[in-house]
């Protein structure tokens, strides 16, 4: 039996390979397409771009990962906006960082994709109707006050401090806390590779991501971040919907806690701080404690809040509590802490791997897992096009499903 050809759009084969910036016969190569008796390598591909012939499943796997594409991406009508309306705040010190990497562009693609496929979905559910707005995406674009807009969040998300308090946790809270928001709207994933370790992205090269949608806002955290960072990054995307920014960040909050020279990116530093540790209940707390020796203190304050030890530290520098001098020796510690923990979970032999399916469920976020088995179970998608949406074959949605339920 013949392989089964992928009914793909031949437009999107040869944008994909152009914005990759590569060449016919380089792609040829990077895919591994192999040459017939009576074609190359690269004439076979030259046909496919133009429509006269279609790869197999197999080869549009081998092509998607050599573009650094999803596989979805090639079954659009038409080419994915461009990223130029995704907006790069990320910075080195106060300058820029320069051009986002190959692996990073693909990945915002890859969501855009994700994110385009879920507003067509609600079209097609609304019988082409558009669905109503999310209230909340842009409604402080005009009026950027910090206690505001995090009060606002805490209200939306039905998060007032006195139930985040309860959790003395960061990971309860990092969930807490993306469930709500996700029962508000938002897709919200945690992805920092392309499918795979091998395509793994710093988090210093981005943290987060928003694309700001007022339908299906979408926010990415970079799960190779450490959870309490996650945290904090959540909620600096929250502030960007908030405003109705649509853009990349890499902000170290605490290394200063700039964001470089961007206002933006300062803003939602102080929007997410006040969120989680507001000016009067951390200064409350902290005379309670202030006592104890400071990195006990610290501590002690980081458990109550839920948050890490450095997001305290750095607040209590900000809000004048502490000295600068105590702030950056914290600070140097806790780099070295955690670098000393990454190197020696680098070096470990007898790690266990992932588990793939509560691995990928994380990933994912529960809405776009529901949203789209939801759908599928309905009738309204097929299941080929869930299973490019989710990026895991048929057989395995029942095990995906168990694990946002």
């Amino acid at each position: 039996m013949a392989a089964q050809k992928a009914n793909i759009n031949s437009e999107i084969l040869s944008w994909a390979r152009k914005e990759a910036g590569i060449s016919l016969a380089e792609a040829a190569q990077l895919a591994k397409i192999s040459a017939t008796k009576d074609k190359t390598a690269e004439q076979r591909l030259e046909e496919w771009e133009k429509n006269k012939d279609k790869p197999t499943q197999t080869q549009l796997a081998a092509i998607a990962k050599a573009y650094y594409r999803p596989v979805l991406t090639f079954y659009l009508p038409s080419p994915p906006a461009p990223n130029a309306d995704v907006a790069d705040f990320r910075t080195v010190g106060d300058g820029d960082v320069g051009t986002p990497s190959p692996k990073l562009r693909a990945l915002v693609s890859k969501i855009k994709s994700r994110q385009q496929e879920m507003l067509e979905l609600l079209k097609e559910e609304n019988e082409n109707k558009e669905p109503e707005s999310l209230p909340f995406v842009g409604r402080f674009r005009d009026r950027r006050i910090i206690e505001e807009v995090a009060k606002d969040i805490e209200q939306v998300l039905n998060l007032p401090l006195v139930r985040r308090e309860r959790l003395n946790d960061n990971d309860a809270l990092l969930r807490l806390m993306r469930d709500s928001a996700e029962d508000n709207g938002i897709f919200v994933l945690a992805q920092g590779d392309l499918g795979s370790h091998h395509t793994d992205i710093s988090p210093t090269e981005f943290r987060g991501f928003a694309l700001a949608d007022p339908i299906v806002p979408f926010i990415v955290l970079n799960d190779n971040d450490a959870r309490a960072a996650q945290s904090f990054t959540l909620i600096h995307e929250l502030a960007h919907l908030w405003i109705g920014d649509t853009g990349i960040s890499n902000f170290d909050p605490f290394n200063g806690g700039a964001g470089g020279g961007r206002d933006n990116e300062r803003f939602c530093n102080a929007v997410s701080a006040e969120f989680l540790m507001p000016k009067v209940d951390i200064s409350r707390i902290w005379k309670l404690h202030s006592s104890l020796n400071l990195p006990e203190a610290i501590q002690t304050i980081a458990r109550h809040f839920g948050v890490s030890r450095a997001a305290v530290g750095h607040r209590l520098w900000h809000l004048g509590e502490i000295d600068g001098g105590h702030w950056w020796s914290l600070y140097r510690s806790y780099q070295a802490e955690w670098a000393a923990k990454k190197k020696k979970l680098s070096e470990s032999t007898d790690k266990p791997p992932p588990v793939y399916y509560p691995m990928k469920a994380n990933q994912l976020g529960r809405r776009l897992v529901r949203t789209v088995l939801g759908a599928l179970d309905a009738g309204e998608m097929s299941y080929s096009r869930a299973s490019r949406i989710l990026g895991v074959a048929p057989n395995g949605f029942e095990k995906l499903r168990s694990r946002v339920n």
